[in-house]
């Protein structure tokens, strides 16, 4: 998802995703619960970014927001956990964390953080 101004080329915020799995010996206990032993299926949000001068607008919230629609969406459709994000540093970290409390880190990597599909659903309110 690339975000411009209407008729410019300049991209001010962005984010990557895809699908993926995630080993139970990564996921924080409370999500472990009801996986077994098999690889469960998310959504990654691998990156997401703001550009310098559009930071504190509220964009990367709301592409955080934008995905989290779209992780819901797929959860009825395919099936999906819930949303794995990695963040690229400690800062990035915190912005996740401020914006949605309910994340949790992976046991495995502090830059890891999941949210269940129910916490998900419960933050966008449906």
């Amino acid at each position: 998802m690339v975000v411009t101004e209407i008729g410019k080329s300049d991209v001010l915020a962005y984010y990557g995703w895809s699908m993926a799995t995630v080993s139970p010996v990564d996921l924080p206990e409370r999500l472990r619960k009801g996986a077994g032993r098999y690889p469960q299926p998310v959504a990654l949000l691998a990156r997401l970014g703001v550009s310098v001068e559009h930071e504190g607008r509220g964009l990367g919230a709301g592409l955080l927001q934008d995905v989290m629609g779209r992780t819901a969406q797929l959860g009825i459709e395919i099936g999906c956990r819930g949303l794995l994000v990695h963040a690229e540093s400690d800062e990035a970290r915190g912005f996740y964390l401020h914006l949605i409390p309910e994340f949790e880190p992976s046991p495995t990597d502090d830059l890891h953080l999941v949210l269940l599909m129910k916490d998900v659903l419960n933050t966008i309110g449906g």
